[in-house]
């Protein structure tokens, strides 16, 4: 339902009319960095609960905590344990 809400923004503003009292965020919502990592971090967990069996959970947990190297060597320039520790630290 929340897509085809959004997809009536799009629409003429007749059409607007006929679907009253839809209340969506406005558009600094989604444009502040600290509301994006929010985001981020709640779609994230979500995601996480919705995996199905323990062990997939489990793993995906990890990678949140200690990514792949590749990811560090990609986004903090070092990898390994400084990698880890970089973002940890966030720095």
């Amino acid at each position: 339902m929340q897509v085809l809400d959004w997809c009536m923004l799009l629409l003429p503003g007749s059409v607007m009319d006929i679907v009253p009292g839809v209340n969506f965020p406005s558009a600094q919502y989604f444009t502040d960095p600290a509301k994006i990592k929010e985001m981020h971090r709640l779609q994230t967990v979500r995601q996480i609960l919705r995996t199905q069996g323990i062990g997939l959970k489990l793993k995906l947990i990890f990678r949140e905590i200690i990514p792949e190297n590749d990811y560090l060597v990609f986004r903090y320039g070092v990898g390994g344990v400084k990698g880890v520790l970089k973002r940890w630290l966030r720095r």
